[in-house]
C-alpha cells in the first residue's frame, strides 16, 4: 500500500513540524522563491512582526527553510526552503 521507503513516524514529524496557522502558507510562498522579512509579512495578512519571526526562527531550526544573511549594508537577509524534504501531500491535508 505504502512506498516502502515511507515511514508513518516521518511522516507524523513532517506534519507536526508544519502545523499551526502560519507555517503552510509561509512555506507555500517559500517554495515558491525566496523572500524577504518583509514580503513574508505582506504575504500573511494579520500576522505580527513578534509570530513571523517566531515561526521563520522555528522552522529554520526544523531545517523546514533556510536563512541566507548576505552581510551587506543596509542589512539584507533571505529566507528560502530548507535542506529537510516536506512531502507535497503533507502540505495539501493542512490546508495549502
Amino acid at each position: 500500500m505504502f512506498h516502502q521507503d515511507w515511514h508513518f513516524s516521518d511522516h507524523a514529524c513532517g506534519g507536526q513540524a508544519i502545523g499551526g496557522k502560519w507555517k503552510t502558507s509561509l512555506l507555500w510562498a517559500l517554495h515558491l522563491r525566496p523572500h524577504r522579512f518583509a514580503e513574508l509579512r505582506r504575504l500573511s495578512l494579520g500576522i505580527s512582526d513578534k509570530v513571523l519571526t517566531q515561526q521563520l526562527r522555528k522552522m529554520e531550526a526544523d531545517g523546514l527553510i533556510s536563512r541566507h544573511d548576505y552581510d551587506e549594508v543596509p542589512p539584507r537577509v533571505e529566507y528560502g526552503v530548507g535542506t529537510r524534504t516536506v512531502p507535497s501531500n503533507t502540505l495539501r491535508l493542512n490546508g495549502a
